[in-house]
């Protein structure tokens, strides 16, 4: 019999459900119940913020909380309640969200944020070699038989050592600097300082590559700091792709300079807002392309975020060391 009480919590975020009639069983298919279910009971209702106070009595006795998009932000004296709770168990990536309460009770968290950086890195990766190409430009500026001619399409610099600069660290950065050694091109980190930018080291990102990938950190100041001088400033034929976060990005700025610069290409695969209003020229400009938060994991991909977090969740029960774990170091 197992030895351990667990949990599913979750407010549900329709966003990643899918087909799933609930993000939980999007997220923990039968194959993950079956590995939680060797080792913890599972507690019969998904827990939310709505119905954390009627179960509370109950959920004083679980040792995980097993959670995805869509983790419940308790409050300090709810969360206090879970006296026996060991770990957080975060089937998806950042939990700057809700993590700090927990760690600061001994509680340990454990996230699948490398295992989610893997997709997004492959899709930064792809749209980088098509960008070094020129493919983007030279595809929108193909319309006749002149425009196809071979001395006459546009062509970019190509994938042999061309500049690429990965602006960010964290998981996302680190999973794409790794995958582009594969390919010769010169790739540069530009890592902002504990809650600050240099923002004269960015311009000179942004005037030397020939692709800039946006993976800055979710916090007060990377909001709006990619803005017009920055986007004025990059190369004839240059790509700058966003699969951060839209708030980073000063979409007013991006509009002028990229009505102003059609050699210029903007993937933008996150925005602010998500998705931005129907009147926004975001949608009218060529070469402007926006998808709906597809680069992150989706449908088969989940699977190995679940995977990982389970790999973590059976080390624990042996007491073996965690490999995915949020510490307090990291706050």
């Amino acid at each position: 019999m197992p030895r351990f009480k667990a949990a599913f919590f979750s407010d549900d975020f329709d966003c990643y459900k899918g087909n799933a009639e609930h993000v939980i069983d999007y997220v923990f298919r039968p194959t993950h119940r079956e590995r939680i279910a060797a080792h913890a009971e599972m507690y019969p209702e998904i827990i939310s913020a709505a119905n954390f106070d009627s179960h509370a009595e109950a959920l004083s006795q679980i040792d995980f909380v097993f959670a995805t998009w869509g983790m419940p932000c308790l409050s300090e004296e709810q969360i206090g309640e879970l006296t026996q709770l060991k770990a957080v168990l975060y089937a998806a990536g950042a939990t700057r969200q809700f993590r700090e309460p927990y760690l600061k009770r001994g509680v340990r968290v454990i996230t699948g944020a490398r295992a989610n950086a893997i997709p997004v890195a492959e899709f930064c990766h792809a749209i980088i070699i098509l960008s070094m190409k020129g493919f983007f430009r030279n595809a929108r500026e193909a319309v006749d038989a002149d425009s196809l001619n071979q001395v006459h399409g546009f062509r970019g610099s190509g994938s042999y050592g061309g500049i690429v600069s990965v602006i960010g660290g964290g998981a996302v950065s680190g999973a794409l600097r790794e995958s582009l050694k594969t390919v010769r091109l010169d790739v540069r980190l530009y890592e902002p300082g504990f809650n600050s930018v240099d923002r004269a080291q960015l311009a000179e990102h942004f005037s030397e590559a020939m692709v800039v990938s946006n993976h800055l950190p979710n916090i007060p100041q990377t909001r709006g700091v990619i803005d017009e001088s920055l986007f004025r400033c990059m190369p004839e034929g240059a790509t700058f792709i966003n699969t951060g976060r839209g708030a980073q990005v000063n979409h007013a700025d991006l509009i002028r300079v990229f009505k102003d610069r059609s050699d210029l290409t903007a993937i933008l695969d996150v925005q602010q807002p998500e998705p931005p209003p129907s009147d926004s020229a975001l949608y009218q400009l060529d070469n402007v392309i926006m998808t709906s938060h597809l680069a992150g994991a989706s449908n088969d991909e989940v699977a190995r975020i679940t995977d990982y977090v389970l790999d973590d969740f059976e080390r624990f029960i042996r007491g073996h060391a965690l490999e995915y774990e949020v510490d307090m170091m990291m706050l």
